[in-house]
């Protein structure tokens, strides 16, 4: 082996070593670093405003059905809200909730609006999964919310339902 075959393998093993320590330290699992490109910067320099904003058809039956691939997680399903919104001023946000207490298990899905915008807007139900080991029953108690959020917060649509576990 010459003098250059040792300086080859120590600058592979060196660039092997960076690309491994910086997947780990922007990984999920550490999070110190966010290497990903920064969300559009609209979203972060405008907030508050206001709208009319109403559920013309609520959210239908919900239930978590258990995925089929990978880790079998549990993902929630079922029909969006609709909602009606003019006189949009700002960039107000609408957020449908799902909240599960005897899951400790909260998650939402967020619209962000825009100025002038009018019409009726489906939000599909939120996006989350639970771990098969968390889900033990057949059915979960929840409150669904829909609510408008801009220079204040008001509830469009709030009810409790009754989630059915499938898969």
């Amino acid at each position: 082996m010459s003098r250059d075959d040792g300086a080859d393998t120590r600058a592979v093993r060196a660039a092997i070593a960076c690309i491994v320590a910086a997947t780990v330290v922007s990984g999920p699992f550490v999070g110190a670093v966010d290497l990903s490109r920064p969300p559009d910067a609209g979203f972060l320099t405008c907030q508050g405003g206001s709208a009319n904003a109403e559920v013309v058809d609520p959210p239908g039956d919900l239930s978590l059905e258990r995925g089929e691939f990978g880790a079998g997680t549990y993902t929630f399903d079922g029909g969006p809200a609709v909602v009606e919104v003019d006189n949009v001023t700002g960039c107000p946000r609408l957020l449908y909730r799902i909240e599960v207490p005897a899951l400790q298990f909260e998650t939402r899905q967020v619209r962000f609006l825009e100025a002038g915008q009018a019409g009726e807007l489906a939000i599909p139900p939120p996006d989350g999964s639970l771990a098969p080991a968390t889900v033990d029953r057949e059915t979960y108690e929840a409150t669904v919310t829909v609510e408008l959020e801009g220079d204040e917060r008001k509830v469009l649509y709030r009810t409790n339902v009754t989630i059915t576990v499938t898969g």
